[in-house]
């Protein structure tokens, strides 16, 4: 009966088990893997703050032995052997109101070329906002030389959503699952190869957005994963407006996105990198602190 009231109000819906289209196939889990890698043994990821261990063990998935791919972006390689290059990193100062509420560092990550490629987006954001703190840990997983995402999972603190929840790529769909202190929920979306992943009060991951952009693609599928919503965002024409950075114009373009969730801007360099973001219907803005 849930099933049935969740399939109507979502056209996206698709309950655990269903194949989706015929034709389409499915992968097995054994083709899927987890994208945290063990910080404790890389000196290249930021050792996870005491708050993110704080999780209770119950709400923590399983993280299993690590495939290739993500082992050689995480491991120091020898000269000779496949190179890790930063497509970014930095830090955001983040409004809320018009009041600075905290911040969020994060890098872009890729290893490899072609379809053979990895490409990894990881941040950390502690905010305090009206309601309380609010401490996010997303990562995204990125396949191939287009950059399609393959895996994401996020590590939330505070607010009514603290636990885990995870994506997992199958084919034609992605797989949620989502562990918190009332327990565990499954929900299946349907995938796209051009498909993006943007949370709530995080900046970073606009760095797909902008891939997409230069892709030249205008109609952008998004998955809001804390939301549960999956929806398409419009791109209009790019206008050039700076922004102002420690003191600096530096040169950009800014973009309007619509759709669900209101007007949201993104204002990119001409390499793609996220310089800001402004999204109205959380009256949110977040600024690099210093230029890439």
């Amino acid at each position: 009966m849930a099933g049935d009231r969740a399939r109507g109000q979502d056209p996206h819906f698709l309950p655990p088990g269903d194949p989706g289209p015929a034709g389409e196939g499915r992968r097995g889990d054994a083709n899927l893997f987890p994208i945290y890698p063990d910080r404790s043994r890389s000196p290249l990821l930021p050792k996870p703050e005491a708050n993110m261990r704080s999780l209770p063990a119950r709400l923590r998935i399983p993280l299993a032995a690590l495939l290739l791919p993500i082992l050689l972006l995480w491991s120091p390689a020898p000269a000779s052997s496949l190179q890790t290059v930063t497509l970014d990193e930095g830090a955001f100062r983040v409004m809320v109101g018009g009041s600075e509420v905290g911040t969020e560092t994060f890098f872009v990550r890729r290893s490899g070329e072609g379809a053979a490629g990895q490409t990894i987006a990881y941040g950390e954001v502690s905010l305090e906002l009206p309601d309380g703190p609010l401490r996010l840990e997303p990562a995204v997983q990125a396949s191939g030389s287009e950059m399609g995402v393959s895996a994401y999972q996020v590590r939330v603190v505070g607010g009514q959503q603290s636990g885990e929840s995870r994506f997992e790529r199958e084919s034609n769909r992605f797989r949620m699952t989502m562990q918190t202190e009332m327990g565990e929920r499954q929900r299946e979306f349907r995938a796209d190869a051009a498909t993006v992943f943007l949370d709530s009060h995080v900046a970073h991951q606009y760095w797909f957005i902008g891939k997409r952009i230069a892709d030249g693609q205008r109609q952008i599928p998004v998955i809001a994963p804390r939301e549960g919503a999956q929806f398409t965002l419009t791109v209009d024409d790019a206008e050039s407006d700076p922004v102002t950075i420690d003191g600096n114009q530096v040169p950009a373009n800014r973009y309007r996105l619509t759709g669900q969730g209101g007007e949201r801007m993104v204002w990119l360099d001409d390499e793609g990198r996220v310089l800001r973001v402004r999204i109205a219907d959380l009256d949110y803005e977040a600024i690099r602190t210093a230029r890439p």
